[in-house]
């Protein structure tokens, strides 16, 4: 014959079933989670502490005599709390997006030496991560000194991306000066096209005689450079950009309106490619160019609030 259970034996054993359910979940979830580099599935953690290099956890579930194991940081992706919330941590130093935080990236730049070759040249440059850039050039072609015998009008077009050269090691407190500064090497393409109005000598057979005449020419190139370059940053407002390129490209040259008998040949001298030195008209070529650009950072400075 089965004993009664009296009341407030019930009541107890109900209170204890309750504190049951509201710790298990807690003790089942209430762990964090560690994505390293050189591995591909998630650690079951508990972190105990996070340093400026280092990372001091337990593995999950707890037990006091499993050792305190420590972590680079750099080896490790991110970590999920047990309440949600994410941390990221960059591979080094150098990819740390928070070193920069105080700095301005973006530049304005220009190149003052390609005035003096008929074209008023201008770029664009924002940092899209520590390391990494990308760059638009526009240049103006007619706006610069000018040959009285040849008049151009039109636009080139520049669009490149840097990889900037990182450290190949690192020491504590080391970090990039500037997130713009440094060697880089930059892919670049490069269109252009001008109209061009010649002053030429022509003969006329008939009356057999030559004057001069303004003919007109459109000129296109298209080409594609591997540039190698220097960026210096001076007090996070001056920029000075040095850059020597190689690469291919094609130009080409069509009669708009010229006219008949001239007997020098079909321009009297090569075109301005403006900035792509590439020798023979028509055909794909190797290709060479070099520059200096100086600038002024600009954009307002994210202060980190501490």
């Amino acid at each position: 014959m089965k004993a009664k259970q009296k009341p407030y034996q019930k009541l107890t054993d109900l209170f204890l079933i309750g504190i049951l359910l509201v710790i298990y979940p807690q003790s089942v979830f209430a762990q964090d989670k560690m994505l390293l580099r050189y591995r591909a599935d998630t650690l079951l953690i508990k972190v105990h502490e996070i340093g400026i290099t280092e990372i001091k956890y337990k593995l999950w579930p707890l037990d006091e005599k499993m050792p305190l194991i420590v972590e680079s940081k750099d080896k490790v992706k991110r970590i999920i709390f047990e309440n949600g919330t994410v941390m990221k941590f960059a591979a080094d130093e150098f990819s740390d997006e928070t070193n920069y935080t105080e700095q301005r990236k973006t530049a304005l730049k220009i190149d003052p030496f390609s005035i003096l070759f008929g074209m008023t040249s201008i770029a664009y440059e924002q940092s899209t991560k520590p390391g990494r850039s990308r760059e638009l050039g526009l240049g103006l072609i007619g706006l610069g000194r000018n040959d009285n015998s040849e008049k151009n009008y039109g636009i080139l077009i520049r669009a490149g991306y840097k990889f900037i050269n990182l450290p190949d090691f690192y020491t504590k407190g080391m970090r990039y000066t500037h997130i713009l500064k440094g060697e880089y090497i930059r892919p670049e393409f490069v269109f252009s096209c001008y109209s061009s109005t010649q002053n030429h000598r022509h003969y006329d057979y008939n009356t057999n005689t030559s004057y001069y005449n303004n003919d007109k020419y459109l000129i296109t190139v298209f080409a594609f450079m591997l540039n190698f370059g220097k960026e210096y940053v001076f007090d996070d407002i001056f920029v000075v950009d040095a850059f020597a390129g190689i690469g291919i490209a094609i130009g080409s040259e069509t009669d708009v309106d010229v006219n008949e008998g001239y007997y020098e040949g079909k321009y009297s001298s090569s075109p301005n490619w403006y900035g792509i030195l590439t020798p023979i008209e028509g055909e794909i070529n190797i290709a060479g160019q070099c520059g200096l650009k100086v600038g002024i950072l600009v954009g307002k400075k994210k202060i980190e609030i501490k």
